[in-house]
């Protein structure tokens, strides 16, 4: 394989791999690219059903503003399949993600050999991430969880801290129907001797995480008992309040959204402990202040100018990110009703997500978006309330006359709509 392009139809061409319900295949396959575990870097692991990717972002920054050299990996990615393996905020070379697919091609060779059959895409990505990591010598990771937890090929890691932002529901199908099935998926990113910190989640999922830490020997730190958010009379930052002391920080100023403070802070906790013992506490405060003003990820209520309009992207594709988006887009811009470009992947609930959309009162156009499980704007359209069908993503925004649009319902469509408004096609 010479190319990104050719390297990228490789690893999709493991759609439809069976997911082994158990780590050891992922486990073999990062030996075979040489990072058992997935190397020798400290890792802070985000779980959590939302907020984990901006977490995940954060922490980065916190890391890199210590003077570490740090990677990270994002799923699923936004405008570039090189997200999925990025050092020190930036995107892996084309370069080495043909050199890292090269080395999987070979390990997979070997690894069905030895009958353990045809890896996952989500394998395949997991391992070029720690590959790379090792061969650009970073000092730490931060890693998102792709699913769950306890059986996400992440959790391979010893991390140094773990985290679970929030619990909800989503991919019911994999993690179980009820929030303390689910809960009990994402908890097994606890580890024993490691802190976790806990976000703020319901009750039922609450227990059932803290009785599978303490069941493993992970001290928990739980929002609303161990530490919590306080106003503050300056509405650009937040009180955290904690076991290592009470602080005000500066809230992420580009990642916006109201959840984002709530995110903050469970960064700023994973990096105190993190860093405890390191970095004295002046300096912990320094950098976890520097790491949120810094952090970005794409996607997350991300305000773009465009054709005249102002253009809000958000992957919300359950029902409490959609939540969070209307209450975010309430507050910062009052009375307006926007035009929406939705589109869903038909493996998630769309009902309880337009159910959410539908109170910001304007037009759905739903579109199809340009993946093998895309759901038919048709069967969306009858699940709202203003909605219209369209055969392409073009001809909605051709239509659109609103002064300011969302497009939302799946990551995938946000790259999609970005590449039609730059005019070109951004790499896959």
């Amino acid at each position: 394989m010479r190319t990104l392009a050719e390297v990228v139809d490789w690893i999709y061409s493991h759609r439809g791999a069976i997911w082994r319900r158990k780590l050891d295949r992922i486990e073999r396959l990062s030996e075979l690219v040489g990072v058992p575990s997935g190397g020798a870097a400290r890792f802070i692991h985000v779980a959590g059903t939302n907020g984990k990717g901006s977490v995940t972002s954060m922490v980065e920054a916190m890391m890199r503003e210590a003077g570490l050299k740090t990677g990270s990996c994002y799923s699923p990615y936004v405008y570039s399949v090189r997200e999925r393996a990025m050092v020190g905020g930036e995107l892996i070379s084309e370069e080495d993600f043909v050199r890292g697919g090269n080395k999987l091609r070979e390990a997979v060779q070997i690894l069905e050999g030895e009958g353990f059959g045809k890896p996952t895409v989500f394998e395949l990505f997991t391992a070029l991430a720690f590959w790379y990591w090792k061969e650009e010598r970073v000092d730490t990771a931060a890693v998102e969880v792709g699913l769950g937890g306890i059986l996400d090929c992440t959790n391979i890691i010893d991390p140094a801290v773990s985290a679970i932002v929030s619990i909800g529901f989503d991919h019911m199908d994999v993690l179980g129907d009820t929030l303390g099935e689910i809960a009990l998926e994402k908890a097994g990113v606890a580890k024993p001797g490691r802190p976790l910190v806990l976000g703020d989640v319901p009750a039922e999922a609450r227990d059932v995480i803290c009785s599978y830490a303490q069941s493993v020997g992970a001290a928990v730190d739980v929002y609303g008992e161990d530490w919590r958010i306080r106003p503050n009379v300056d509405q650009a930052k937040f009180g955290l309040v904690s076991r290592f002391g009470n602080f005000d920080l500066p809230k992420p100023r580009r990642l916006r959204g109201a959840i984002q403070t709530h995110n903050a802070a469970v960064a700023a906790m994973s990096f105190l402990h993190f860093s405890y013992g390191e970095l004295e506490l002046g300096e912990q405060i320094r950098v976890i202040s520097r790491g949120l003003e810094r952090a970005f990820l794409p996607g997350r209520f991300e305000v773009v100018r465009s054709r005249g309009r102002t253009w809000i992207f958000d992957g919300a594709h359950n029902e409490q990110a959609a939540s969070e988006l209307v209450r975010s887009f309430r507050q910062e811009y009052p009375g307006i009703r926007p035009g929406v470009i939705f589109g869903m992947l038909s493996s998630h609930d769309p009902a309880t997500v337009l159910n959410q959309i539908d109170l910001l009162g304007g037009l759905v156009r739903c579109v199809p978006i340009d993946w093998s499980l895309s759901a038919d704007p048709k069967e969306l359209v009858a699940l709202t309330q203003n909605g219209r069908a369209f055969d392409s993503i073009s001809a909605a925004l051709d239509d659109v006359a609103e002064e300011v649009v969302f497009v939302t319902g799946s990551f995938y469509l946000l790259k999609d709509v970005r590449d039609l408004l730059n005019g070109g096609q951004t790499d896959k």
